[in-house]
Formats: C-alpha cells, sequence, structure tokens
C-alpha cells in the first residue's frame, strides 16, 4: 500500500484439466493501488527443460488457450515498476548467468525481523528485489541447461537481469532449415578433412577431441559476446562418433595393411627383420625409392642342374627344386638374410640391406647362412637318396661392399633389388667354385672381417670376367673356429666323386 507505485505483482495462466475438458483461467491479484502487474508462466522445451524468454511461453500460451488480455512478463513489468525503459529487443532464449544461488538470496524471515533489519538494509538499496518461494518444499524447482532444480522466481531473475543488460539470445542461423544444412555440412566437413589429415589413430583422437574443444569453444563466445546461439550438443556428439569411428575403421585398416606389409616382407627377409620395418614405416619407404648399403651379398647356384632337370620330369624337376629352395632360403632368413630373387636354382640374398647390425655381424650372418646351407644340403641329399632321387651339390659366394638397394624396373613391374660391383663379384665367385672345386668361396673384404671366427683355406687370387684389370683374392670357408671340420671335409670330398662320375644321357660330339 504505501509504495504500490514500485512494486510488480504476479499474475499466471491456469490450465487445469477435470472430467469435463481443460479450464483456462487468468489469475490476477488483489491489490488496490497502482501496482504493475506481469505474468509468470515459463514454456518447457520437449526435454523439460526452461530455456524460453517468459513472453515466448506467455505468446504460446495465448495463441493455444485464446487469452485476451496485454499483461506483460513478471520481468516487464518490474521494469516499468523501476521506472526502466524497456529493453529494444526481446530475446528467444534465455540467458542465465550461472546456475542457481547466482543471485544474492535473503531468508524473508531475516527481513521481517526487526533486530536484524538494520544489519542486512544496506544490501537492497538501489537494488530490485524478487519475491519468491525459494524451499524445495514449494515444489518451484525447474530443470534449466545449467542446473535441474533451480527455482522458478530466480529463472525470472535471470530474465529481469537478461533484459536490463541487453542480454539477448537468439539464434546465430533464426532459420531452423538453414541452420541444420550448414551445421551438417561444417561436421562433415570437420570429420572428412581430419580423416584425410590424419591417418594415426593418436593423432586422429587428438584432432576431434581439438574440433570437439574449438566449437564449443566458438559457441560459447557467440553466446557470451554476440548473444547468438548455435548447435552444441549434436554436433559434438557427431564428431565424438564420428571420431571414435575413424579412430576403429583406421585401427583396423592398419591392421590390415600391416599384415599384409608383413607378409610380403617376410617373403624376403626374415621376421625379425620385417618385425624393425614395420615399426618404421618411414624409413622403409624410403629404401623403396634407392640406398647405398655397405653389405655382403651371397650367391647360390646348384651343381648341374641342367643335367637333373633333363633327367627328371617338368613337375619332379619342380618339386625337387622347390624342396631344395625351401633349405636353402630357411638358412639364409635364420641369419638375417634378405632373399633378393631366385634366378632359375640360384639363389640371390644380401645381409646389412635394408637393416643393418654393423659390418662384421653382417659379413659373419653371410657366412654363417652358408654353412647354415651346406649342413642342410648334406642332410636333405640322404632324403634324396632314399627316394631315387639324384643327390644335389651347390656353390656358394659371398663377397662384402657397396651396394645399391631399391625398386628397379618399369612403370608396369617393379624389383625390390641390389645392384653395384659388389653383386657382380659376388656372382663371379659363386661361379669360380666350380673351378676351385669347393662350395663357398668368400672375398678378401669379407674374409677382413670374419677372419677372427672361421677357419678358411686360401685360394689364392684370381681374375674374374668384367674385372680383368684387378685379380680378387678369395678364401674358402671351412668352418667356424671351434666348430668341426668334419662336414667340410665329406663334402669335398663327396663333391668331387660327383663331378667325377660319367655325365648319362649326354651325346658326345
Amino acid at each position: 500500500s504505501r509504495w504500490g507505485d514500485r512494486v510488480a505483482l504476479a499474475a499466471a495462466y491456469d490450465i487445469s484439466s477435470s472430467d469435463f475438458g481443460l479450464f483456462t483461467n487468468l489469475l490476477e491479484p488483489i491489490y488496490d493501488s497502482p501496482t504493475q502487474v506481469g505474468l509468470i508462466n515459463l514454456e518447457a522445451d520437449v526435454d523439460g527443460k526452461y530455456r524460453a524468454f517468459p513472453d515466448r511461453g506467455i505468446a504460446t500460451l495465448r495463441q493455444a488457450h485464446g487469452f485476451e488480455d496485454n499483461l506483460p512478463s513478471l520481468a516487464g513489468a518490474t521494469l516499468a515498476a523501476a521506472d526502466l525503459p524497456p529493453p529494444d529487443r526481446q530475446s528467444q532464449d534465455l540467458f542465465f548467468y550461472g546456475p542457481a544461488g547466482t543471485f544474492p538470496v535473503v531468508s524473508f524471515v531475516q527481513v521481517l525481523d526487526p533486530t536484524n533489519w538494520p544489519l542486512i538494509a544496506d544490501q537492497f538499496e538501489g537494488k530490485i528485489v524478487l519475491i519468491g518461494p525459494m524451499a524445495e518444499s514449494f515444489q518451484d524447482r525447474k530443470r534449466t541447461p545449467i542446473d535441474n532444480t533451480m527455482p522458478g522466481v530466480e529463472i525470472h531473475a535471470h530474465a529481469l537481469a537478461a533484459l536490463m543488460e541487453g542480454k539477448t539470445l537468439g539464434a546465430a542461423i533464426p532459420n531452423p532449415l538453414v541452420q541444420g544444412l550448414l551445421t551438417a555440412i561444417a561436421i562433415g566437413a570437420i570429420g572428412l578433412g581430419l580423416g584425410y589429415r590424419f591417418t594415426q589413430p593418436v593423432p586422429r583422437l587428438a584432432g576431434f577431441l581439438g574440433a570437439i574443444a574449438v566449437w564449443g569453444g566458438v559457441a560459447y563466445l557467440l553466446m557470451a559476446r554476440g548473444d547468438r546461439l548455435v548447435p552444441v550438443a549434436i554436433p559434438v556428439a557427431c564428431l565424438g562418433m564420428g571420431g571414435v569411428t575413424y579412430i576403429a575403421t583406421g585401427a583396423v585398416s592398419n591392421r590390415l595393411e600391416e599384415q599384409r606389409l608383413r607378409r610380403t616382407l617376410e617373403r624376403y627377409v626374415a621376421p625379425s627383420v620385417a618385425q624393425e620395418i614395420l615399426n618404421q614405416p618411414e624409413d622403409f619407404t624410403s629404401l623403396t625409392v634407392g640406398q647405398r648399403f655397405q653389405a655382403a651379398v651371397l650367391f647360390s647356384d646348384i651343381r648341374g642342374f641342367s643335367r637333373i632337370s633333363y633327367q627328371l620330369g617338368a613337375e619332379e624337376t619342380v618339386s625337387l627344386l622347390n624342396t631344395y629352395l625351401d633349405e636353402m632360403v630357411d638358412a639364409i632368413l635364420e641369419y638375417r638374410g634378405t632373399i633378393d630373387k631366385f634366378i632359375g636354382d640360384a639363389v640371390m640374398a644380401e645381409f646389412g640391406a635394408p637393416k643393418s647390425l654393423g659390418p662384421e655381424q653382417d659379413a659373419l650372418g653371410a657366412v654363417s647362412a652358408a654353412l647354415a646351407m651346406r649342413e642342410a644340403l648334406a642332410a636333405l641329399r640322404v632324403r634324396l637318396a632314399a627316394q631315387n632321387l639324384p643327390p644335389l651339390f651347390n656353390g656358394i659366394g659371398i663377397s662384402y661392399g657397396e651396394l645399391v638397394v631399391g625398386n628397379v624396373g618399369s612403370v608396369q613391374r617393379l624389383e625390390y633389388t641390389a645392384i653395384g660391383d659388389t653383386v657382380n663379384v659376388a656372382s663371379r665367385i659363386e661361379g669360380l667354385t666350380k673351378l676351385i672345386g669347393t662350395d663357398i668361396l668368400i672375398t678378401q673384404p669379407c674374409y677382413d672381417l670374419v677372419k677372427d671366427q672361421i677357419v678358411a683355406i686360401d685360394h689364392g687370387t684370381h681374375v674374374l670376367a668384367g674385372r680383368e684389370q684387378e685379380a680378387v683374392q678369395v678364401y674358402g670357408v671351412v668352418a667356424l673356429k671351434g666348430k668341426s671340420d668334419g662336414l667340410y671335409h665329406q663334402v669335398q670330398k663327396d663333391l668331387v666323386q660327383h663331378l667325377s662320375q660319367p655325365k648319362a644321357n649326354t651325346i658326345p660330339l
């Protein structure tokens, strides 16, 4: 009664149901002074949360139930009671300053207590005060985007403060269809861009998390600084699911590609070497375009295989050759050799390319593989004799030096191989084993690296085809130091006996 021109009272649209249908009433306060009256009705969204500015909810109720009053919202009535100008534009969505308790709350008991009033009176000076139920027992708690138990009176406080400060929220793109289309395009572009930009799972995960953070940050800045709303929940969910999907499919794809590459590599190198290459895929890529290495090259060839293939049928020849090559390849791979190629019954391998353990270890690996090939072939001859098949002997040449390794060939067909003088020398001294009458020869550079680990025989210097200006010193390998030399002598004896036998199925000229 004393301050009626500075008071705004609440009115409300009341909609109740009965057996006879819905009853709609406008509930207004009873007053006898020039007091402002405003509606307190709020509209909940489909998820039960209150986001709409009161004016929007009031307009919806008027349209749905035919209310014909012209009462403002409580916030609008309060501005009029405080002699404050109305806002230039109305907000579509509420601007929330924070969760429940953001605005100062004073118990009504403290206000009515005459002894306490002098202590708190200064808090109210120059302020707009909203009076309403705060206790949970009044059941006036609402769900909002930032608080699930905000008192209804505090929602009106947020609305009033937003009107006073011009905090008007609205969609950045008013047209829902255009907004949805542009949002979908943006999410798709971000997802595809990150998917193509990052191929590994961890960078992809970091990229999508960064995109989510940026989207959320931009949305917050647009709301806080530009009073504009952009979709957040659905884009963030889509980016999150897209990131998980990309990571899952990328991990599966990488795993399949790794298995495919492993199977390919293990045809040429030992499994341990293949794993080293897979652990450093960038290095492997650089190797395929060509690099120089210091490595050992091993050539092996079967003695008299043309005569053997003439004696056997085609199927028996291929079967015998595959059996022989299986044994030789196992020995080479056991000592980290790389199978370069098969040339008929010949085998070419490198030790130290594409992965090196150091000159001494690479050269020793080649010699150890040759000795293992000697042992495996001796055991194979026993099995062949039991099957009435001709015995097999081979010659092995090993050289050490510089070579170039990489993809060589045409656009239609490439081959990963080694080229260089070291390769040629290894091939020539493999052929030299026939003239010397032994099975394993190595060059001087290779011997210098392994001489402390092997027992060898000096076979002097020899001029090789294509290197007439420079003789090559060669050594025959007997065994590793500390190992028996019995197999060496047995192989030499058997080889001499085999070569001295008359050639069957030949026509003298």
